[in-house]
């Protein structure tokens, strides 16, 4: 269920901020196409640098590249500066959080429990989900 409701967050979010695009068009000047572009980069950087992990489980690429189409598209073509803040600023917390909950995803009580490394001597009982310890 966590993963439909994961996956239903990026679609809105994609879907928000099209409509947005859509409802408050603004052609873009190039100042603001560079700017828009370098902000995305920089809102992936960040997503990238809260959810990256090298476990070789997987990487949370799209969490890391839809939330940065969103802002770049969001600053880029927004009109309303006060509707272009908000849903850039809801895409950063979006590609953080999502990040960070794809983490957590891979890495939950069951995947830790199959992939921990278990020392034992021999003696230990095994507790209820057969790792001794």
């Amino acid at each position: 269920m966590a993963g439909v409701i994961h996956m239903v967050v990026l679609v809105a979010l994609l879907a928000t901020v099209a409509m947005a695009v859509v409802r408050d068009f603004q052609k873009p000047s190039t100042t603001r196409v560079i700017g828009a572009v370098l902000a995305g980069a920089l809102s992936a950087g960040v997503a990238l640098s809260a959810g990256m992990h090298m476990c070789g489980l997987g990487q949370p690429i799209s969490q890391w590249v839809l939330p940065a189409v969103s802002v770049t598209a969001g600053l880029m073509f927004i009109k309303k500066p006060i509707l272009r803040r908000a849903l850039v600023a809801i895409a950063l917390v979006a590609g953080v959080g999502l990040s960070l909950h794809y983490a957590t995803e891979v890495h939950g009580p069951r995947t830790l429990a199959l992939h921990r490394p278990t020392r034992t001597t021999g003696s230990e009982k095994p507790n209820g989900n057969g790792i001794r310890g």
